[in-house]
């Protein structure tokens, strides 16, 4: 594991080698809180809704729907920050694929949902007040949550303009302008668990907005009968129904803690970043080795034995031509004659 950095200086993410976290840190409290997505996932029941747009995909198309959401979410995320920080974006730029864990550039989907942003900004004139500006709340000792919303700021709500506001269609009556809380996301909806994540972080703001919202990018979404060519919807919730969901919220937290009652513990694991093993020969190897080479000089001093018998006479006349000078007769030769 390792402690990755957030905008707030006292929080961070605890990642895992892969880089996926469900926790985070607080170095000035060196307490863990469990992240808000992980935590609603787990101690809230998905929406009916999502589940009935999952159950009618064939089989082998759920898992690569459900992965590409994933995959395209946190590339617009990351591209959106960019935007947001001034930078100017382009085809070519690569962003982190947190499936992959490799840098790709945007596909012209994710890139549609950068485009229907910018029309979102055209038509909202967004004021920045923070950004990825994470939070936590602490409910007692070794319990606590925390989380990194994606927006805070000013909208512009123009006159005629077509917002759901506490989940009705609202036409706005007059120009206005409001601070809200803003989580982008790019599924095929809105559902329960935005709601309850966006209160969290409103609840866990030190000086929350009035209003909370999600911001959802993508294809032309149908409003009132007919198709927005900006690409975009806009969700609002007042004060008083960001409340409701925020109890909402604990509901799912004390669902998530009848599953896991205990605090997060953390195992440190240290991980050298240098490595160096010396491994001996074995005795037994260094015997058979030097036996190979012993064997190596005996059949090297066979070999030369061998030749040197080979190139001397055998103890035996056949074969063998005798060469005896005149008048002169071996022993063998007279021992024969005596016999």
């Amino acid at each position: 594991f390792r402690f990755e950095p957030t905008d707030n200086p006292n929080l961070f993410r605890v990642c895992n080698a892969e880089g996926d976290w469900v926790v985070y840190h607080h170095k000035q409290l060196n307490e863990f809180f469990w992240s808000v997505n992980y935590v609603i996932n787990l101690g809230w029941p998905k929406d009916q809704r999502f589940i009935q747009w999952v159950k009618d995909m064939p089989p082998e198309e759920q898992e690569k729907i459900l992965v590409k959401a994933g995959t395209k979410g946190t590339k617009i995320h990351s591209a959106l920050r960019d935007l947001n920080d001034g930078i100017e974006l382009n085809l070519e730029r690569e962003y982190r694929n947190d499936k992959t864990k490799k840098y790709e550039k945007l596909t012209l989907e994710e890139w549609d949902c950068i485009l229907a942003y910018v029309e979102f900004v055209k038509i909202h004139k967004p004021k920045t007040i923070s950004r990825e500006l994470s939070v936590f709340e602490k409910f007692k000792a070794g319990e606590g949550v925390a989380g990194t919303p994606d927006w805070e700021g000013e909208i512009f709500l123009p006159k005629g303009e077509k917002v759901y506001i506490n989940d009705s269609l609202t036409t706005i009556k007059h120009d206005t302008e409001i601070e809200v809380l803003l989580d982008y996301k790019t599924g095929s909806g809105v559902y329960d668990e935005h709601k309850l994540q966006t209160a969290f972080y409103c609840h866990a703001s030190l000086n929350p907005s009035p209003w909370t919202g999600v911001l959802r990018l993508g294809k032309r979404h149908k409003v009132d009968g007919f198709f927005r060519a900006d690409g975009f919807e806009l969700h609002l919730w007042d004060l008083k129904t960001t409340k409701e969901h925020y109890a909402r919220f604990r509901t799912a937290y004390a669902n998530f803690k009848f599953k896991f009652p205990e605090p997060y513990n953390f195992d440190e694991q240290k991980i050298p970043t240098r490595i160096k093993v010396e491994i001996p020969v074995a005795q037994k190897q260094q015997l058979k080795e030097k036996e190979n080479q012993n064997d190596k000089v005996d059949v090297a001093r066979s070999s030369t034995s061998n030749s040197a018998e080979k190139s001397e006479p055998e103890n035996s006349s056949e074969g063998y031509n005798l060469e005896i000078p005149l008048g002169q007769k071996p022993n063998s030769v007279e021992s024969e004659a005596q016999s």
